[in-house]
């Protein structure tokens, strides 16, 4: 279902429901030399040589380049304070639907027919709204209708004041030399966007995220041309990480068959679900006007942290559970593996790791990525990061321990390289706190030494919501601030 804005205003809350999905806060240009840098004021970038820069750009929440290294395209959280603020960014919130207007006027009802404290309120009416959309009606009764509200709230109409929407733009800005020149935003929406994957041209984005106007079984899949920013959707239910096939022309991702289970509820992790694809692009990369059906490659157990990742040889990668149905709960898995599809004329599923891979590089196989080359693939799991041949499935090399007591995933700069985080006391890091490693057979080097605390502990120690201090792009980034006599604890990741 595609979700016109004069129909429901789409919108995302400040206070966004569910568990996020798992971040690489490192991306590298496909040619090395650059690193976007997802730190939690915003974007910057930085060299192989760990020369970070001034602050790019407020409010980015996701990055991924395009081919040539010379663009990227960001996911970046706009604010939205007032009314006025939306109609602004939306202008079709100048006359919001009459169903809008209805649902915040019941609201009001609500609100002016309570009798007793504030504190015990809750209104039915929100109820039938999703949290977003509930924020925008506050909003609108706030700026737009506020006759007796204030007198009714009292002390609680002051807290009505600070409530915020906020939007998410997705923009494009051209790379040179370490210099990032966004141009207006492409495509803006209220759904809750948090993940990003290019299309192998460039052309398309696909992005996956909780939508605002309906109450959402789990996150959805939407592709949009960098061109024209009409967002459009591809599936519902879906897990975080999809891909694109080789050509560019469907959209891989996993899917969930039962809509039972809440988005990041407990029983998320058990549903029935499918590896499924859908065509969506023509030989040229340009978005069809009508997308082909979805059609189901595999079965599986789905949750919202699958992966999908296409080779060019046609396959197609993923992590899930293994398991015979039905079975006893003793005989229940309790690790992931991580599986090949190959798609030739007689489809067909096969694990990827040999037997002689140690059986903990499978417990709870939580990432993976393939590198640039595709020869090898970088697992990650809560006992450490593994190396691991496509060719034959064995482990050619283990980088680290524990990489989950930190919040940033590992990632390729290279074919032979790779860029993770280390905790505090690392051998390949440093003493007193966390830091980001650059790591080859040859030797490793740590990318944050210069660094600032506030940037490196704020991406990699921080729970997920933290206010931190924002700058304005350009301003320069804060000096390194006095490290603690003892290496800081890394706290667990936030959900």
């Amino acid at each position: 279902m595609i979700r016109p804005l004069s129909l429901c205003l789409i919108a995302v809350a400040a206070l966004a429901a569910g568990c996020l999905p798992l971040e690489a806060k490192v991306q590298w240009s496909p040619d090395g030399r650059w690193a976007a840098v997802l730190a939690p004021d915003g974007l910057y970038l930085s060299d192989a040589d760990g020369k970070l820069s001034p602050l790019v750009a407020p409010g980015v929440k996701a990055a991924a380049w395009t081919p040539d290294s010379k663009r990227l395209v960001v996911l970046r959280r706009k604010t939205l304070a007032t009314w006025k603020e939306v109609t602004a960014l939306f202008p079709e919130a100048e006359t919001p639907s009459e169903e809008f207007v209805a649902g915040a006027k019941r609201l009001k009802a609500e609100l002016l027919a309570h009798e007793g404290s504030m504190d015990k309120f809750e209104p039915k009416s929100l109820k039938d709204m999703p949290g977003a959309l509930a924020i925008l009606a506050i909003m609108y009764l706030r700026d737009v209708d506020p006759a007796g509200l204030p007198e009714k709230l009292g002390p609680k109409w002051e807290e009505l004041k600070k409530v915020e929407a906020q939007a998410v733009l997705l923009e494009v800005g051209d790379v040179a030399e370490g210099v990032v020149k966004f141009g207006p935003h492409v495509a803006k929406t209220f759904d809750d966007l948090t993940t990003l994957r290019l299309s192998p041209d460039g052309k398309t984005a696909a992005c996956v995220g909780i939508p605002a106007a309906v109450k959402a079984e789990g996150p959805s899949l939407l592709v949009v041309a960098v061109s024209d920013g009409k967002l459009r959707e591809v599936a519902e239910c879906v897990s975080s990480y999809p891909d694109w096939s080789s050509d560019g022309r469907f959209i891989v991702y996993a899917h969930a068959a039962t809509t039972t289970a809440k988005a990041g509820g407990k029983d998320a992790a058990e549903r029935l679900g499918t590896i499924s694809r859908r065509e969506v692009a023509g030989a040229d990369g340009a978005l069809l006007e009508k997308f082909a059906d979805a059609e189901d490659l595999a079965s599986l157990l789905f949750n919202e942290r699958l992966e999908v990742r296409c080779l060019a040889d046609g396959r197609v990668l993923f992590n899930a559970l293994a398991v015979n149905l039905p079975c006893a709960k003793a005989e229940w898995p309790k690790s992931g593996e991580l599986f090949a599809l190959d798609m030739k004329a007689t489809p067909a599923v096969g694990r990827v790791l040999s037997a002689a891979a140690p059986e903990k590089i499978t417990d709870n196989l939580m990432w993976f990525e393939v590198s640039p080359d595709q020869k090898r693939v970088l697992i990650s799991t809560p006992q450490g990061i593994s190396i691991v041949s496509l060719a034959d499935g064995r482990v050619e090399a283990t980088i680290a321990e524990k990489p989950r007591d930190l919040l940033n995933l590992p990632v390729w700069r290279t074919s032979d390289e790779v860029c993770l985080a280390v905790s505090a006391g690392s051998k390949i890091g440093s003493a007193a706190r966390s830091e980001i490693v650059l790591w080859s057979a040859t030797g490793t080097k740590v990318l944050t030494k210069s660094w600032p605390d506030k940037v490196v502990k704020g991406m990699l120690e921080v729970s997920k919501g933290t206010p931190v201090e924002e700058k304005k792009p350009g301003e320069a980034a804060p000096a390194p601030a006095s490290p603690p006599p003892t290496g800081p604890k890394p706290p667990k990741p936030a959900p």
